[in-house]
């Protein structure tokens, strides 16, 4: 159980810094601010109602907290990429297929555009 506790509150600290004032952040995830505070300090652990709000905010998989920082596999890439990044794939999944496809077409025309 420490362990889960530790990769919540290093998780958090790695989302928090893609944002440039940790209100933010608060705002974004529904958590009151002094509460992200004692969480990133320690005074208080991240429990399991609270780790499943912040990760349906931002829009990242179930367990997503508590996955180890660490670790190199493919799933926990996701840790490593900024906010707005992974909000765009997990926006880009819940769309149809067929608005996927125009947004691939749409990115693949600005590529091309922007590589002349």
């Amino acid at each position: 159980m420490d362990k889960i506790r530790e990769n919540r509150r290093e998780n958090l600290r790695r989302l928090i810094r893609n944002y440039r004032f940790q209100r933010q952040f608060a705002v974004e995830t529904g958590v009151a601010a002094p509460h992200v505070s004692q969480l990133l300090s320690g005074v208080q652990a991240m429990g399991e109602d609270i780790a499943l709000r912040i990760e349906r905010a931002l829009g990242l998989p179930a367990g997503f907290m508590s996955l180890d920082p660490d670790d190199d596999s493919p799933r926990t890439e996701l840790q490593r990429l900024p906010h707005d990044e992974v909000k765009l794939l997990t926006d880009y999944r819940r769309v149809s297929p067929k608005h996927q496809e125009i947004v691939r077409e749409m990115v693949a025309t600005y590529v091309r555009e922007n590589d002349k």
